[in-house]
């Protein structure tokens, strides 16, 4: 099989990032986070089960440039949802503590999947030569499934902060339908006051 050229491709990847990051600056207001999650979802999750399949099947150098074309669209649409707004959602319905541990479990599962991915590439299969051609379509299918998955995830339990303050996001979300967050905030300060 003949290589790719690593710096076209590595250019390429941020450039894709670039474009799709400055995309979703407007596209997170006119389209709201809800709907930019369950678009990006339901996308990645094609483009990497398609992915996966090409790679799992491929016998010519053209489904290798197939997947890298897959790859670049797969970190636009990325770029356009999971990326940015799952930390615009996150900080819009937690609390500091909770967007602490937020954010502590994001990095701590990424370096998990990092350190591990190569071990579980090569355990797939023991044919060296397979391993990181083959192996990956598995890989790709996986996280295909999983993202599907966090669709239907986002369609039943997510809800549209766009255009809402953090108070009515706050009462939007809250278990007890009657609950305001004005009042909440004076029995805290009225119960400060008497300590």
């Amino acid at each position: 099989m003949k290589v790719l050229n690593v710096d076209w491709i590595t250019v390429s990847l941020a450039l894709f990032n670039l474009i799709g990051t400055t995309v979703v600056l407007k596209l997170v207001d006119f389209y709201g986070r809800r709907t930019l999650l369950l678009f990006g979802s339901l996308t990645i999750a094609l483009i990497l089960c398609i992915a996966g399949a090409i790679t799992l099947t491929q016998t010519t150098d053209l489904g290798e440039y197939i997947v890298v074309i897959l790859i670049l669209v797969y970190i636009f649409l990325y770029s356009i949802s999971f990326g940015p707004i799952s930390w615009v959602y996150a900080a819009e319905i937690m609390e500091d503590k909770g967007l602490s541990l937020f954010s502590s479990c994001n990095w701590i599962y990424l370096l998990i999947i990092s350190i591990s991915m190569p071990f579980i590439i090569n355990t797939i299969t023991d044919d060296e030569k397979l391993a990181y051609i083959k192996n990956t379509g598995y890989i790709f299918v996986f996280f295909g499934i999983m993202t599907f998955i966090s669709f239907f995830y986002f369609l039943n339990k997510l809800k549209e902060t766009r255009g809402k303050s953090k108070e009515q996001i706050r009462e939007m979300n809250h278990a007890d339908p009657n609950y305001k967050y004005e009042a909440y905030l004076r029995t805290k300060s009225h119960a400060i006051g008497e300590s």
